[in-house]
């Protein structure tokens, strides 16, 4: 049980500790701790999401759990959801590196691939919060919608510790993807509706 433990305190000083947990992260190691903290994380953000979708079932637009459970079983419909969640969180946290790392290039970072990995998988311990916004409250959604500003604020100080760049480069960074996509949502939805 000495991951859990590991896992504990490492997750108590992303959250307690943010500035100091980002000053002192190393940059290089290997990609293994940090992948199996994220992994860790998704795990209890599964567990969670399995407590509350059983408690609110069929309330959330686009899972179609009972159509699922109706077609393939319980059984295999919680199998193939838990599956399917592990192997795209996973790949999600590669992918997600790679558009940061670029766009971290782009801004005159100097560290490697691994240091933003490292950023983008350690903040997953708030992944477990996000659960909160399945619950059909407006104040759960007012508090999940601070946790991902939140979220974000902790990745321009991760991004900028980690890489050694400004605030202001860092925050662009982590900012342009959102806005990138909104203004394309914006365009679809002028054209298109």
């Amino acid at each position: 049980m000495a991951f859990i433990d590991e896992w504990y305190k490492t997750a108590k000083e992303v959250i307690l500790r943010p500035m100091e947990f980002f000053k002192t992260m190393p940059t290089t190691g290997g990609f293994g701790e940090p992948l199996k903290f994220a992994l860790i994380n998704i795990v209890i953000t599964l567990i969670l999401t399995a407590v509350i979708l059983t408690e609110i079932p069929n309330t959330i637009p686009g899972l179609q759990l009972k159509k699922w459970t109706a077609i393939y079983g319980a059984e295999t419909a919680g199998i193939t959801w838990t599956l399917m969640t592990l192997i795209s969180g996973i790949i999600y946290i590669f992918i997600l590196s790679g558009i940061y790392h670029l766009l971290l290039k782009l801004f005159g970072a100097k560290e490697r691939y691994e240091a933003t990995f490292r950023v983008v998988a350690y903040i997953t311990v708030f992944n477990i919060f996000s659960t909160i916004s399945l619950i059909e409250m407006t104040a759960a959604k007012i508090v999940s919608f601070l946790i991902t500003l939140y979220v974000l604020y902790l990745m321009v100080l991760g991004f900028r510790d980690a890489h050694k760049i400004s605030s202001l480069r860092a925050a662009i960074v982590v900012l342009l993807p959102i806005i990138i996509i909104m203004t394309l949502i914006i365009i679809w939805a002028i054209l298109y509706i």
